[in-house]
């Protein structure tokens, strides 16, 4: 017979209150306290501890710049104390940078025409975005301050050297479709002359990075000599390659680092289909009662930006050249600057929020190991359901944008590949002040360039060339009076790198990537959520799914590719995330470090959170995922009565890496900073 208080959950009012202060201390404590996450202190590369004149490498823009494309130490240094801790009560903040006289009020040498009216106006003075998010509190998943990635690779060494020319190709390529990506005979013309698929990937691969039987060097900012390349910068060079190949092919031309990214077509399936329930080939997810359409508004097609010394100029200054593109009818992605146009508007879960519906809509199971999943009386949804699921795809974006601009603005201040080329064009051209005490390491990166890819090089020349024929207003541009007044320096060598974006990179430093820790994040989420893995620890087939498994985007429609068929569910989850993430890359706004180490701090962030999510339930849970190098990594937690508290059902976590390969255990606190651990010590 059951009691009045029978009726009322067994913890009740203070009691639950107890308990739910407790729990969430446990989370607390198991983000400053379990040795399996310890605090990283990671560094930068020093080159601006070192390159104190210029500060050629690190992130000068929206400062004002001279001719040289230099901006003035002591602004550079104003902006880098700001950024060391929050403004004072009643101070202005950080970025009150040194007032330039000889910067006019207009201080742009470009104006945008409206593309409906022709009518001219100046364009907004660009602000940086979040310089301070990365040193605010957090209540879920790892402090910002507690992960980190390794110094970015420095200039004249063998890795950024291949990063900067990888670039350059990409620009190159945008307009080649992916299909033709998949068939090295494939030919796009570059000013009139016609280039095959192979002849880029046989220029990258006359330099060393790219040959995985030679050895590689790096250098260190600053320090005289070379040295063998430690373990993190060989685990991302061996990424770069297909299984069983050490050079690059169409296999690996511009993909991922995880096994799943290089099989099949290079567009993740994700990024095409529709829902099973709508028809696949439709290429409309199903969202309640309405419809997502998977076909997006292109950018137009032979049409770049910055290829002209003024223009780059007034970008680095700040000028906000945004809303200027034309675009093309809506389609699928199809060409290389379609994935471009993709991520410059995205909302940054959009493509793991589809990906989430379709694999809901395709009834692929919860994980078994979550409570239930296997029940016959009961499902998820408020928890461990579809909704938490969906929440949780919102909320790791937000811990891993405050994580990444931590490492953006307060650690590294990386400078973006627009910045490098310029750069570099300007030491080609006699200009080497303009770098300043970081003259030989980029003349050690130039003489790379012009000897191993000088087809490469000559090809960005005649491209820019061909740009620039055409008059600004094709860009949505038009000179002002004062732009005839300003003698640029003079280039007859322009590797300038072209820009699909008008306004370049965004206003924060290029290491890591916003996108790509977002991606590493949310696709983590996904694959713990969803069964991925089978009661043998082996990927659940894409078959499994009833969907279509070969699909490329052809303006319209969608069809088969030649490049064979998706395997599994995990590695086409791991190619979305890549082709997002490097999707920034060919726009010009990144380097493939930025993509490759802010993948995996993603991946440790969500993985933290998911564990954190399981200590404030009180039923047995699991969850089972590859990570993104194939390792298997399980969460699990189990409910427990403290003995203090014999009332409560408390619960503990923990975490288990296995390496499938060896078939040997990887100890959680490795696996959570290998990172920065392998940056430690040479190979």
């Amino acid at each position: 017979m059951l009691t009045p208080r029978d009726y009322r959950p067994r913890l009740d009012g203070q009691g639950a209150l107890d308990l739910e202060r407790r729990v969430r201390l446990r989370a607390v404590e198991n983000m400053h306290d379990d040795p399996n996450f310890d605090a990283q202190f990671p560094a930068s590369n020093f080159e601006e501890r070192v390159y104190t004149d210029t500060a050629p490498t690190n992130f000068t823009k929206g400062l004002y710049h001279d001719l040289m494309g230099k901006a003035l130490r002591p602004d550079y240094e104003a902006l880098v104390k700001g950024l060391r801790e929050p403004p004072e009560p009643g101070n202005m903040g950080p970025f009150e940078i040194p007032a330039q006289t000889s910067v006019p009020a207009d201080r742009f040498l470009f104006e945008i025409v409206d593309p409906g009216s022709g009518a001219l106006t100046q364009p907004d003075q660009r602000k940086w975005e979040s310089p301070l998010a990365g040193l605010n509190a957090d209540l879920q998943g790892p402090a910002p301050a507690a992960i980190g990635q390794p110094p970015a690779p420095c200039v004249g060494s063998d890795e950024l050297t291949a990063e900067l020319a990888e670039v350059y190709a990409m620009a190159l390529m945008r307009d080649v479709s992916f299909k033709d990506m998949e068939d090295p005979n494939a030919t796009f013309l570059v000013a009139g002359q016609a280039i095959s698929v192979q002849q880029i990937i046989d220029e990258l691969n006359k330099l060393t990075w790219f040959d995985y039987t030679a050895p590689a060097i790096s250098v260190d900012a600053g320090q005289p000599g070379e040295r063998a390349i430690h373990q993190q910068e060989d685990r991302r060079r061996a990424a770069r390659f297909a299984p069983g190949e050490q050079i690059l092919t169409v296999r690996s031309l511009f993909r991922g680092s995880a096994p799943g990214a290089k099989v099949g077509p290079y567009i993740s399936q994700f990024m095409l289909l529709g829902s099973r329930s709508l028809g696949a080939d439709t290429g409309y997810v199903a969202f309640g009662a309405q419809r997502i359409d998977q076909r997006l508004q292109p950018d137009m097609a032979h049409l770049d930006y910055m290829t002209e010394f003024l223009e780059w100029w007034d970008v680095q200054n700040g000028a906000g050249f945004k809303n200027v593109a034309s675009t093309e009818p809506p389609r699928f992605l199809t060409i290389v600057r379609d994935m471009a146009s993709y991520v410059h508007v995205d909302q940054l879960y959009q493509a793991y929020f589809n990906a989430c519906l379709i694999l809901a809509d395709a009834s692929l199971s919860p994980d078994h190991g979550l409570p239930n999943a296997s029940e016959p009386e009961r499902i998820g949804f408020a928890t461990w359901g579809i909704p938490h699921l969906l929440a949780l795809l919102a909320e790791v974006s937000s811990r891993a944008l405050r994580a990444v601009r931590r490492q953006k603005f307060q650690i590294h201040r990386r400078a973006r590949p627009e910045a490098l080329a310029a750069k570099l064009t300007l030491v080609a051209n006699g200009h080497g002040g303009a770098v300043g005490q970081a003259r030989p390491y980029f003349e050690r990166m130039l003489e790379d360039l012009q000897t191993n890819t000088p087809n490469l090089m000559a090809w960005v020349e005649a491209r820019n060339s061909e740009n620039n024929t055409r008059p600004s207003t094709d860009r949505g541009l038009h000179p002002t009076a004062e732009a005839g007044q300003v003698t640029p320096p003079s280039l007859a060598k322009n590797y300038l790198l072209p820009m699909a974006f008008a306004e370049g990179s965004p206003m924060h430093p290029a290491y890591g990537a916003g996108h790509a820790t977002v991606a590493g994040a949310c696709v983590t989420i996904l694959k713990a959520f969803f069964q991925t893995v089978d009661g043998n620890g082996r990927p659940v087939p894409w078959s499994t799914l009833n969907l279509p498994d070969d699909r490329v985007g052809d303006g319209a429609n969608l069809i088969s590719s030649s490049a064979g068929v998706v395997e599994t569910i995990t590695g086409e989850l791991d190619k979305l995330a890549a082709n997002i993430s490097i999707g920034r890359n060919m726009a010009g706004v990144h380097y493939y470090t930025d993509y490759y180490e802010s993948l995996r701090m993603g991946e440790r962030i969500a993985t933290q959170i998911l564990h954190q999510n399981m200590l404030t339930s009180p039923e047995p849970t699991s969850m089972r995922f590859f990570d993104f190098d194939g390792r298997l990594v399980t969460i699990r937690a189990r409910p427990f009565r403290d003995i203090r508290f014999p009332d409560a059902i408390e619960t503990a976590a923990h975490i288990e890496i296995m390496d499938p390969t060896s078939m040997s255990s990887v100890p959680a606190a490795d696996w959570w900073g290998e990172n920065l651990n392998h940056a430690q010590s040479g190979i």
